[in-house]
């Protein structure tokens, strides 16, 4: 049973009285709650479900308070007779009550939240007892009652729609109590849910409370959720006489969710009640006049400000006309304020006045307030040396917020989240990362844990970041145990992005993984789901990302283009081009297109050779007037050369040049990549000898695709005139370039020069310092070293193959070994009879797994291969059960299904 703060002050009352008949020294005994806050609490209780009890307390807390107050009475007789001698005996008396009080309900605390530890434990348990009924028979209504009202204790949005979508399958009708309290869950933040209940309540012909109305209006101010509070304020109408507080709260909700004018329609009617001379009110009305543009409203509030006679109306109409721009008028009323009552400037009024200069950007006119605090003899508290430091820091100006900081802290001021979000947010308007840094440590040095603000921001900047050295430093802080990315959904969103950027795809899987495993209390964005899609893309997942799709879909969100864009994008690079063109051809009515999605098309059609839709698509594009880039140019060029339409291509190279583009080392690639795919190698090769000669600078990725065609029809001689003139323009070999060159000299049966082209290329990576650029490319990648395995492997050097893999951890700037080959090793060891070294890299992997990995390890072709080399073994008398038994227990670990042949 819930409980309101008057039941947690009477068992705090019990506990301190237990501690003072233990001779203990109690915390101060907490005062009663005020009678409104008693108020609302009742009120929230009994939208929650919670009983009728005298005092707001259920049976099971009056035992537990009875039998507490009878071991507190027999505690302070035995103190009087005879107190205990030794410190273990009162330890030990001391954890005996402490035991007592453990054995409250979990709800038995201030405001009724429960420990994030137990309420993880609670999600479990609800989530089985949900399973549970939706494989009874025929569950009853009750249980269903029960079970949001479980729900409705731990807040869950995620859970309610569990339950409700349960309860609609298995045609349960859900009371009118169970429909309160979901209202009162989505009232949190899922408006469209919320708003479903409180029409399902009306058609059942049920009276919504006055309670739910309350409690629910008050949490959509929170969430942002207009329109449900909206419906609530009508039902509220209907059913009851409205309070002043109703119209505050709803009031409250228009501004928070920006909905300025409608707080200014509002006008009459807080007139009528008199809310216009409540402060809070009036700071509603006047902010939202002024955002709204509504100018004449605005500026009888302004007139109305000094006959309110209230100090903080008059403070709060100079900061409305700072905002509006007049900064001279707002430092007008408070200098006049400040020159005939200095005696009601207090902490507050000084506060809004330097931050109404610290919006501005006055700070010399905010400091000379600071100081004249004082010479006032006003205190300054935390909000007053916050709100300085963020002026010092929304300037860049860092150092001067660290000197505040010193300030703050020789005044006996504690910095908060608040203080560092603030210089955090400031270090990286620099671009100084060492400033960056430096709050970090002083975040540490004064105590102070993660927030989500500081991690966002972090987020941020390690985006915008021009060096993969310091990313790596800023994506390094979220291995730490107090940081959680799921906190809510900007830093999420943040996080995500940055991993997707730096290619982070350790901690781009631990992010997805988080999101997961746990019931988030927030509802993702349109963007999370984008981000969603292109991570699940990164990973080649195609299936989570048509689930992270149609999820958006279920919460009634509306892709933008950029959604849109990832999902195409992730459907093309999964080679599922039809569908793409599907998704494409029902949502361009509805979204917005532009270049990004039909070059993104373009690139996929042109992948599966289908010249024929891709200038389709470019007719497309012009009849609608959409802007075609060189990129676009470029993929369709790639399209028709590919799909061997050359004079198409010539026509869209003479209509680029139209256009004002001119084909640059991007565009002939694509040309020769189109003639290599054909295997015309003389054509591609003749395209590379002219803009050789019309001294078009190559770099790289041209010399790339001519290898790979060579290597794909073993022409070895044009290789080596490949390979000399990439010696000879010095040109700098790629992880691409490294790769291609260790199958070459393996297919041409040279494994020594395959081995070269690793060794030398690290040689080179070594000496190479990864910052400096965007995106750190090393020469020697996992790919290459899955080659090169691979190449040993083939030419029946197993021996040579281990060696290599156990010197890969050595490598410098090595992501690797990788799970292609972790897969080469454990085949190939078995096949050569290395079955221990195979089983023991199997188990390697298991314990070790790659970021790519991904829960996709071992290849069952392999596991199986490694089986039959056992039994072959087996044969020749080897004896193989221990190592049979350790591959079994590997397998078993990894959560790989079993066949039964492999226990022999």
């Amino acid at each position: 049973m819930p409980t309101t703060p008057t039941t947690s002050y009477r068992l705090s009352a019990f506990a301190f009285a237990m501690a003072a008949a233990l001779d203990a020294a109690p915390a101060p005994l907490p005062e009663p709650p005020p009678p409104r806050q008693r108020a609302a609490a009742e009120e929230d209780a009994a939208c929650a479900g919670a009983s009728t009890w005298p005092g707001s307390m259920a049976p099971n807390c009056i035992f537990e308070a009875l039998l507490l107050c009878i071991i507190g009475g027999i505690l302070t007789f035995r103190n009087h007779r005879r107190r205990p001698q030794r410190a273990s005996d009162v330890a030990g008396m001391r954890g005996r009550a402490a035991a007592a009080l453990r054995r409250l309900p979990e709800d038995a605390v201030v405001g009724g939240r429960r420990e994030s530890g137990r309420g993880r434990h609670d999600v479990v348990d609800l989530r089985k007892e949900l399973e549970k009924l939706g494989q009874s028979d025929a569950p009853a209504p009750e249980a269903f009652e029960v079970a949001v009202d479980r729900i409705a204790r731990l807040g869950s949005m995620q859970l309610a729609e569990e339950v409700e979508e349960l309860a609609r399958t298995r045609h349960v009708d859900l009371s009118a109590a169970a429909l309160e309290k979901l209202i009162c869950i989505y009232a949190r933040g899922w408006e469209a849910r919320g708003l479903d209940c409180l029409q399902r309540m009306v058609s059942a012909g049920h009276v919504v409370s006055e309670a739910c109305c309350r409690n629910a209006m008050r949490r959509c101010a929170d969430s942002q959720c207009p329109k449900l509070a909206d419906a609530l304020f009508a039902a509220l109408q209907r059913t009851s006489r409205l309070r002043p507080t109703d119209l505050k709260k709803l009031m409250k909700t228009y501004y928070r969710a920006g909905e300025h004018d409608k707080v200014c329609d509002l006008y009459a009617q807080i007139v009528e009640v008199g809310l216009d001379r409540d402060p809070v009110a009036y700071a509603y009305l006047l902010r939202s006049a002024q955002n709204a543009g509504r100018i004449e409203l605005h500026q009888e509030l302004l007139e109305r400000s000094e006959g309110l006679g209230c100090l903080k109306a008059m403070m709060l109409s100079a900061r409305s006309a700072s905002q509006a721009g007049d900064l001279s008028k707002a430092l007008a009323i408070t200098r006049r304020l400040q020159e005939e009552h200095p005696e009601r400037m207090d902490t507050l009024a000084y506060n809004m006045a330097i931050d109404m200069c610290c919006r501005s950007k006055d700070m010399s006119t905010a400091t000379e307030f600071f100081d004249k605090m004082e010479a006032m003899h006003v205190e300054k508290s935390i909000v007053t040396y916050n709100t300085m430091i963020k002026g010092y820091c929304t300037l860049a100006n860092v150092e001067a917020a660290k000197r505040l900081l010193n300030a703050m802290t020789d005044a006996g001021q504690r910095p908060d989240a608040t203080t560092f979000s603030s210089m955090m947010s400031g270090a990286a308007r620099t671009r100084d990362f060492e400033q960056v840094w430096d709050v970090l440590a002083l975040m540490d040095y004064h105590g102070v844990p993660a927030n989500s603000f500081v991690v966002s921001i972090l987020m941020q900047a390690c985006r915008r970041a021009d060096d993969s050295r310091i990313a790596a430093q800023a994506l390094a802080y979220l291995d730490r145990p107090d940081v959680d990315v799921c906190e809510d959904v900007i830093v999420f969103n943040n996080t995500i992005d940055c991993c997707i950027y730096w290619k982070d795809l350790r901690r781009l899987g631990m992010a997805l993984r988080r999101f997961d495993n746990r019931a988030i209390d927030w509802k993702p964005q349109v963007r999370t789901y984008g981000l969603l899609i292109k991570a699940h893309a990164t990973f080649a997942d195609i299936q989570r990302a048509r689930e992270a799709w149609n999820a958006m879909l279920r919460d009634d969100l509306t892709p933008n283009v950029v959604a849109l864009s990832c999902m195409i994008d992730a459907l093309v690079e999964s080679r599922q081009v039809s569908e793409a063109a599907q998704l494409f051809q029902e949502w361009s009515d509805k979204v917005p297109v532009d270049t990004v999605l039909y070059a993104t098309l373009i690139k996929g059609f042109g992948l599966v050779g289908n010249a024929k839709v891709c200038l389709l698509l470019y007719e497309d594009m012009k009849a609608r007037g959409v802007p075609i880039n060189q990129i676009t140019y470029t993929s369709l060029v790639a399209a028709c050369a590919t799909s061997g339409a050359t004079c198409e291509a010539a026509e869209l190279m003479a209509d680029m040049r139209a256009a004002g583009f001119q084909p640059n080392a991007v565009t002939y690639s694509a040309i020769i990549r189109g003639h290599c795919m054909q295997g015309d190698l003389e054509k591609a090769f003749e395209v590379y000898h002219s803009i050789r000669q019309d001294g078009v600078c190559l770099d790289c990725v041209v010399y790339n695709i001519l290898l790979a065609g060579c290597l794909q029809r073993r022409h070895w001689q044009l290789a080596d005139v490949v390979i000399d003139h990439i010696q000879q323009q010095c040109i700098v070999k790629s992880s691409v370039t490294n790769a291609t060159l260790v199958k070459m000299w393996s297919r041409r049966g040279d494994l020594q020069k395959a081995i070269d082209v690793v060794y030398e290329g690290l040689t080179a990576q070594r000496d190479l310092c990864p910052g400096g650029a965007r995106h750190f490319r090393p020469y020697i990648d996992a790919h290459v070293g899955s080659c090169i395995i691979g190449a040993c492997m083939h030419h029946e050097a197993p021996a040579r193959a281990l060696e290599i893999f156990q010197d890969m951890r050595r490598w410098p700037h090595f992501e690797g070994p990788d799970i292609q080959t972790y897969n080469a090793m454990v085949s190939g060891l078995a096949k050569h009879g290395f079955l221990q070294q195979a089983v023991d890299c199997a188990e390697e992997l298991c314990e070790r797994p790659p970021p790519l990995a991904m829960g996709k390890l071992l290849d069952r072709g392999v596991v199986r291969q490694v089986f039959r080399a056992m039994d072959t073994a087996a044969v020749g008398g080897m004896g193989t059960m221990s190592l049979r038994k350790q591959m079994l227990k590997t397998l078993r670990t990894m959560g790989m299904p079993m066949e039964r042949w492999w226990a022999g």
